[in-house]
């Protein structure tokens, strides 16, 4: 820049003397010509420095704004790795917590079903192994449901300020920095919760700093080098995790005069961004500064402003310098072209002023491309480096034969390889198995690239690494393969969790098989996620199948919608229904009786994410219930019936006995008296009535089976079909009596044939009088019928039991208004009538006969439905007299 302006300030004195020491002798065309060409060459070089400065202003500033960008992304970039380790100590923390076997023995030392000590001899071996594995976890407590610490692993706890004042947070909580031993250390405080999602304890898991301090400190040979902080909520200050306390450079005065705490306790507001910054001990600088998501902590990165601005100065300065120096080059190029065309410059000047200006515009247009690219292209190699030096995962390169061409820093961190004694050499040196890399390489040149392969890799000390490949083939200018490019990620403790979490469900699979009942687990929506093989063959479908599907796709509609709307009512109210009754019909129409319960599961964010139900098949025992009822009433039935049986037999007979005396009596009085005399006929109408309590007395007997007269075979369709003049006699002409009788076969039966008639009328006399005056109609029929088709209940007399293998039926049936099921249950008591004019005797005299014949009856009615009687008869082996 210095010697452009002395190139220029020489270049005008010297066109400037010239002009004035030959002004005396020159033509006035010749002063003219020297003088348009001294103006011209300082306008053009006052236009070209003009018009650099005017670009130069809105470059600069756009070069300052790029180096800040790039001074946050480096923030920021810091910031996840940061954000990495944090998620990475709570997803440890949530693993130590989540063993189910250890969470139930700490539940069972809560009851007081164990003592501590079994419960420390029980939980130190299951823990010692995952935080041995863990290389950041120094030591672990565990509290129980009062917040007691039971258990120790590692390095004792002060566990009072890393508890969460919320007991019942069922989060993760990271608490610190805190001080032991003159180390600092985080303490991340996981929740245990059983089965039923309650809370019972706390486990605290004890960080080392280390790998944090690693990742703080980590520059990857960036220069110039900035100063990184990390810093963490404390009262009303800030607690500082890196620089370490002992490392702190020049103090909190340095910090309090950057502006490093101000800006640190912004970033607990959520507050981030860049600011300019003085400093009375240190030359002024940048920081820029930003919150860690989900943890009160702030982190901010100071870098010497001279350090960020000083290679956009330079590049500045270089640029002008170049602009100047093409400007004075082109103007010397024009004076030395136009000088020997003076005649010809005057008149064509306005030609080559536009010549001149088109040709400066290219000229600048052609830098100004050239600048961009240049910044483009170091702008995107600056991050490609910062990506590629600060990424967790490992990239690489390797050429056609195998050899590592380029690698990651990280990936010390994944095998204990540094960089450069990897580079040059070949990539076999990682693979734990040397197949897994032939048949890697198959893959790639089969299909041009790979994603997610999974291979072991092995490290320095041997141990064994499983990492997911993501891997292209690279190709030389001809199309050949010159190498491959990827990415190796560390999924070790991925693999770990998801082998854990199999067996976890392996043994949840194999305990819900096991229980005899079903089991199954709803999202919000009433959605299947689980169900185990008791529920599959009630809903008939295989266990895998259920999943994903609703009610509606196993039950009936109306079925369905009962089970939701009782899931909403669980999810709804947060209050698990217990042990209420349900009924439905299985694949075959088979009714089934279960004792449900449903109870809410919630997620970690505290909502209700679903439900457990457990449905306990209790068909049998409703089954056994509903006979027990039974045969208690059949048994109350009986007893009754034997009472009255006892009873009316005593009646019957003393009544007879006493009968038998009156009438004598009353005969020896008739002969005692004269024809004429007016007493003979109050005699004769005692008489009467003792015949009709004679007769009544007999009806009892009839009831109790002891009056059967002399039992036959009979034809009973013929004897029913010779009867259906009589019966026609018993009922109204509003009533039609019809017949259905067999005729091309005989049912014979072994009874008395007065019996049998009385039986007919008096059960069309009560299905007559059952119909009354609307009319309606009497059905008579006659057929047999096999014993297995007889129903089982109700049978009269209640102990019944079919003991031939075919019966004779005699089936009466009328369309009267049907009985109610008080009026069943004391169809066949004596002396019980419905009707005003009855003795109540009919039907039961009706029973006891059929009894005595070794048959029993069916009634079917219902109010509105009209009733149907069945008398079952045994079939006779001989025929009847003719």
């Amino acid at each position: 820049m210095y010697y452009s302006c002395w190139l220029l300030s020489r270049l005008t004195s010297v066109l400037h003397g010239g002009v004035m020491l030959q002004s005396s002798h020159m033509e006035p065309s010749e002063i003219v010509r020297k003088r348009i060409l001294l103006y011209s060459a300082l306008c053009s070089l006052l236009s070209g420095v003009l018009i650099a400065v005017i670009c130069m202003w809105p470059l600069y500033d756009s070069l300052q704004a790029n180096a800040k960008k790039d001074l946050m992304l480096l923030l920021r970039i810091k910031a996840t790795a940061v954000e990495e380790f944090l998620r990475r100590a709570e997803d440890i923390a949530a693993q130590i917590a989540s063993r189910t076997v250890i969470a139930e023995k700490l539940e069972s030392y809560n009851k007081g079903l164990i003592t501590a000590k079994e419960l420390d001899s029980f939980t130190v071996p299951k823990l010692e192994d995952p935080v041995s594995r863990a290389r950041d976890v120094a030591g672990v407590w565990r509290l129980d449901a009062k917040g007691h610490p039971v258990v120790r692993i590692g390095l004792a706890i002060d566990h009072e300020p890393c508890t969460p004042a919320d007991n019942g947070s069922r989060g993760v909580t990271l608490s610190g920095p805190f001080e032991i031993g003159g180390r600092s250390f985080l303490c991340a405080a996981a929740p245990i919760v059983n089965r039923k999602s309650e809370r019972i304890g706390t486990d605290l898991v004890l960080f080392k700093l280390g790998g944090l301090h690693q990742i703080m400190g980590d520059y990857h040979d960036r220069k110039p080098k900035g100063e990184f902080y990390l810093g963490a909520a404390g009262g009303e200050g800030v607690r500082f995790l890196y620089p370490p306390p002992q490392n702190g450079g020049e103090g909190e005065n340095h910090l309090q005069a950057a502006g490093i705490v101000s800006l640190l306790i912004g970033t607990f507001k959520k507050e981030s961004g860049i600011r300019e910054v003085g400093n009375s001990l240190k030359h002024s600088g940048i920081v820029a500064y930003g919150p860690l998501r989900d943890v009160p902590w702030g982190i901010a990165v100071w870098e010497n402003k001279d350090d960020v601005y000083g290679p956009v100065i330079r590049h500045i300065v270089i640029v002008c310098c170049w602009i100047v120096a093409v400007i004075v080059i082109a103007t010397t190029g024009m004076l030395l072209v136009l000088n020997p065309l003076v005649g010809k410059m005057i008149i064509r000047s306005g030609d080559l002023e536009n010549e001149v200006r088109l040709k400066t515009a290219e000229l600048e247009r052609e830098l100004g491309e050239r600048r961009q690219a240049e910044q483009a292209l170091g702008e995107s190699e600056r991050k490609y480096r910062k990506i590629f030096e600060n990424v967790q995962d490992v990239f690489y390169q390797t050429d056609a034969n195998g050899a590592v061409v380029d690698i990651s820093p990280s990936v010390h961190r994944y095998s204990g390889y540094t960089r450069e004694e990897l580079i040059g050499k070949s990539a076999e040196i990682f693979y734990h198995n040397p197949e897994d890399r032939i048949r890697l390489l198959e893959s790639i040149h089969k299909t041009g690239e790979i994603a997610d392969y999974e291979v072991l890799i092995k490290t320095r000390d041997n141990r064994r690494v499983c990492v997911s490949v993501n891997a292209h083939l690279l190709y030389d200018s001809e199309g050949r393969p010159a190498g491959t490019e990827g990415s190796l990620r560390d999924i070790t403790e991925r693999k770990q969790t998801e082998l854990a979490l199999q067996e976890q469900y392996e043994l949840q699979r194999v305990l819900l098989s096991t229980i005899p009942a079903c089991v199954y687990i709803k999202n919000r929506d009433s959605v299947y996620m689980a169900a185990n093989k008791e529920f599959g063959q009630l809903a008939g479908a295989p266990e895998d199948e259920i999943p994903g599907k609703t009610d509606h796709h196993f039950f009936p509609k109306a079925l369905a919608e009962a089970f939701r709307k009782k899931d909403e009512e669980v999810m709804t109210t947060g209050r698990a229904a217990l042990n209420y009754e349900e009924s439905l019909k299985d694949t075959q129409g088979n009714e089934l009786w279960f004792q449900t319960s449903k109870c809410p599961f919630y997620a970690p964010s505290g909502e209700i994410a679903g439900l457990v139900g457990i449905s306990i098949d209790t068909t049998d025992k409703k089954r056994a219930d509903q006979e027990r009822l039974q045969l208690q009433q059949r048994l109350q039935q009986v007893e009754k019936a034997e009472s009255l049986a006892r009873m009316g037999g005593a009646i019957a007979h003393h009544f007879n006995n006493m009968l038998g005396i009156v009438i004598g009596n009353l005969e020896l009085a008739l002969l005692d008296l004269p024809p004429n005399s007016q007493d003979r006929a109050s005699i004769a109408e005692a008489m009467r009535a003792s015949r009709r309590a004679v007769e009544l007395s007999r009806l009892m007997l009839t009831y109790l089976g002891q009056d059967i007269g002399i039992p036959a075979p009979l034809n009973l369709a013929e004897l029913c079909r010779h009867s259906l003049p009589l019966l026609n006699g018993l009922v109204p002409r509003h009533v039609n009596l019809r017949a259905e009788f067999p005729t091309d076969r005989t049912i014979i039966i072994r009874a008395d044939e007065l019996r049998v008639r009385r039986i007919l009328s008096n059960l069309v006399l009560n299905a007559a009088e059952a119909i009354g005056d609307l009319g309606g109609e009497i059905t008579l029929a006659v057929y047999s019928i096999p014993a297995a088709k007889i129903p089982s209940s109700p049978l009269y007399p209640l102990t019944w039991e079919p003991k031939d293998e075919a019966y004779a039926c005699l089936s009466i049936s009328d369309t009267g208004p049907g009985m109610d099921a008080d009026t069943l249950d004391r169809l066949f008591d004596p002396f019980f009538s419905t009707k005003f004019t009855g003795r109540g005797l009919g039907l039961a005299v009706v029973l006891g006969l059929v009894s005595a014949y070794d048959g029993a009856i069916s009634v079917e009615s219902s109010s509105g439905q009209g009733t149907l009687f069945k008398l079952f008869l045994p079939l006779a082996q001989e025929e009847p007299a003719p």
